[in-house]
């Protein structure tokens, strides 16, 4: 008799279990409030013909910035000029990726909560709002799996959360600008997931300072994109 076994790691588990939780328990929030508000939360995930532009950006945001902070790094820190940057795994890494962390996420955070937020706050303060409620969502996900110790615990913790704040202005920019397309957001999560780890291994000595120079370049993005944001909303009547 044939035995089919499957081995998961428990990592994984808790990993997949902190990714989608957010956006099974909006989805049932949606649910409870009736069915408009259900439809209305799902209908973001159906806006997926916004304009090529935004896909693009979405695509290459991530790894101008991963980039950027490796050459800088780089300056101070030389190390041979090694990239192991394999575009087969990056691929594969971010189909895997999509249908968990990046979907469900974004359902919870943009689909429904972002939306929630924006009917009695500005888009900024919305951003901000789930920005700082994402990054210490993420906090025992990145303890469990960036390994971190006392000195190193501050630091990246520190650097994790400004990026979260950051990147939620981004997404919240780009979440409004192609018409509230939950799509778009979706691949931009999924590409800055991949990318980060595809990066990261490249980053053979001053790791901290990647990171921070990392946070730094999308905090002065999220700065544009809030400053569009409010000029945006300077003008509407």
């Amino acid at each position: 008799m044939l035995r089919w076994q499957i081995a998961i790691p428990f990592l994984l588990i808790k990993l997949l279990l902190g990714n989608c939780t957010p956006g099974a328990i909006a989805l049932v929030f949606a649910l409870l409030e009736g069915k408009r508000q259900f439809l209305e939360t799902m209908s973001s995930l159906l806006r997926w013909r916004a304009p090529i532009r935004y896909y693009l950006f979405s695509c290459a945001l991530p790894f101008s910035v991963f980039y950027t902070s490796l050459a800088l790094t780089r300056l101070y820190f030389p190390w041979p000029p090694v990239l192991r940057l394999s575009p087969a795994r990056f691929l594969l890494e971010l189909i895997l990726t999509l249908p968990f962390g990046p979907l469900w996420e974004e359902l919870a955070w943009r689909a429904y909560a972002l939306r929630k937020l924006q009917a009695h706050y500005s888009p900024i303060n919305s951003a901000l709002i789930i920005g700082l409620y994402w990054g210490t969502w993420h906090i025992p996900l990145w303890w469990l799996t960036l390994g971190l110790s006392r000195t190193t615990a501050v630091p990246v913790l520190g650097a994790a959360i400004i990026t979260a704040l950051s990147l939620s202005v981004i997404f919240t920019s780009l979440f409004n600008r192609a018409g509230q397309s939950l799509p778009v957001v979706i691949l931009l999560h999924g590409v800055y997931a991949s990318a980060s780890d595809n990066m990261f291994v490249n980053v053979q000595t001053g790791q901290l300072e990647y990171l921070g120079l990392a946070a730094f370049l999308f905090t002065c993005i999220a700065l544009g994109f809030g400053a569009g944001m409010r000029r945006q909303l300077a003008w509407e009547p």
